[in-house]
């Protein structure tokens, strides 16, 4: 069997069925959701996450900006309001949670894990770079972005439907968190 010369028929028959076959759907979701514990290095996870979801969206003739991902016209309104939400959740997470959690418990946090970051800014530049975009930014467009439209794909695009896709996602999300937790402490 031939390979033929142009390959687009092959793609826009995967690409019809990955719009149209609820089966095929499902079936894109149990990988991807099986892609979420797949880590055979750090942050891996979300590199494979980003490669079959971005596969899934060639496929079917879209890019990440059908799902959201464009330049907001009021960009500084989205940038204030991200430094704002981040100073409170700083100032609630370290002023009240911290404490109140240190005295339930009888201790404090255990942040020995970041030792090699104290006293050394590029390293605490590089991690954080790493994790802003690798993780912050990749599980954004991967939870947000495409699962929970996939799943409204699968649902439906109605309202129940987008209701189950965004509990659905959180589920998924939730489980991903705990068994990158549970990952990292080996």
């Amino acid at each position: 069997m031939s390979i033929p010369a142009n390959p687009s028929p092959i793609r826009d028959r995967l690409g019809t069925l990955l719009r149209t076959d609820r089966r095929i759907v499902a079936a894109e979701l149990v990988v991807v959701f099986a892609l979420c514990f797949a880590r055979p290095f750090p942050f891996s996870g979300v590199a494979f996450l980003l490669a079959a979801t971005s596969l899934s969206l060639w496929l079917r003739g879209l890019t990440w900006r059908d799902l959201g991902l464009r330049r907001s016209r009021a960009w500084w309104k989205t940038a204030l309001g991200a430094l704002l939400a981040a100073f409170l959740i700083a100032v609630v997470a370290n002023l009240l949670l911290q404490p109140l959690v240190e005295r339930l418990v009888g201790k404090g946090a255990n942040n020995s894990r970041f030792d090699n970051v104290r006293g050394h800014l590029t390293v605490l530049l590089a991690w954080l770079t790493a994790v802003w975009t690798i993780v912050a930014f990749g599980e954004e467009m991967i939870f947000r972005g495409y699962l929970m439209n996939r799943m409204a794909d699968l649902f439906g695009k109605t309202r129940t439907g987008w209701v189950s896709s965004l509990l659905g996602s959180a589920l998924i999300f939730g489980l991903a968190q705990i068994s990158d937790d549970v990952y990292l402490r080996g």
